[in-house]
């Protein structure tokens, strides 16, 4: 894998691996997610903010939304190129952004996502400016999507269910459920409902955080072909909500 490092962006190059195909070839949403969560990191730790130096600070990033559109899925050995920059901060929030494209240059997804940047001892959202350093951010307008992720309300009239438990596989060094499994359990619930679904638009808010041994129960909702999903503990704690919107056949 390549990188190039620009003034306020970082392109990557993939390539689908075996693992990261569900059963008829083509890129999970997990895959998606799993090559953005990599950039970004690596993207802040070459400017001195990532895990390692936060870490000493007392601080780490948290993803707290994201979005993340399909306009189609690459198939097994398809090389791929992402593009992930961040933008102008809102308060608290530090959005960054992401294109994903194929050989040819054309767009296979993009997505949009807020961070907050969190204390480790309180776990409380501190201002961006006790971040070591400053960084650079992509011109304003310069954006993936033109909307930032929504908040997702409860789902209503539950359609189905499923549950999971949080592994020692799923955990990541934040010492909780890695934000890219999250996509495969949605995905998992999806297929139990609607086995053929095929997903256009996801969106994801992450409520709470979900720790080793922890069990979740995974609700889903169907309002007229918005799928609404939501996982929650066994004390009613929420601990993520997804909205999907599904590509027609």
């Amino acid at each position: 894998m390549n990188t190039v490092t620009e003034s306020a962006s970082l392109t990557e190059h993939f390539k689908v691996r075996t693992r990261e195909v569900n059963a008829g070839g083509h890129l999970k949403l997990s895959a998606v997610a799993d090559y953005f969560q990599e950039s970004a990191a690596r993207h802040t730790e070459s400017w001195g903010m990532g895990f390692s130096t936060l870490k000493a600070h007392g601080l780490f990033w948290v993803l707290s939304r994201m979005r993340i559109d399909m306009l189609s899925y690459p198939s097994w050995g398809e090389k791929l190129t992402l593009k992930t920059w961040p933008k102008s901060a809102r308060q608290l929030i530090a959005p960054r952004d992401f294109i994903l494209s194929d050989e040819s240059g054309k767009t296979v997804s993009r997505g949009v996502s807020l961070w907050f940047l969190l204390d480790t001892e309180s776990m409380k959202p501190q201002p961006l400016s006790k971040l070591p350093h400053s960084f650079q951010v992509a011109p304003d307008g310069q954006d993936a999507i033109d909307k930032a992720p929504a908040k997702v309300p409860a789902p209503k009239n539950i359609s189905s269910s499923i549950s999971r438990t949080c592994l020692n596989s799923n955990i990541d060094f934040n010492q909780h459920l890695n934000n890219a499994v999250y996509l495969d359990w949605i995905s998992d619930a999806l297929f139990e409902y609607a086995p053929d679904a095929q997903v256009s638009s996801l969106q994801l808010n992450f409520l709470n955080e979900l720790k080793l041994g922890e069990n979740i129960a995974i609700d889903l909702a169907d309002s007229n072909g918005v799928i609404t999903i939501q996982g929650q503990k066994a004390d009613d704690t929420t601990v993520f909500r997804a909205a999907l919107t599904l590509a027609s056949r």
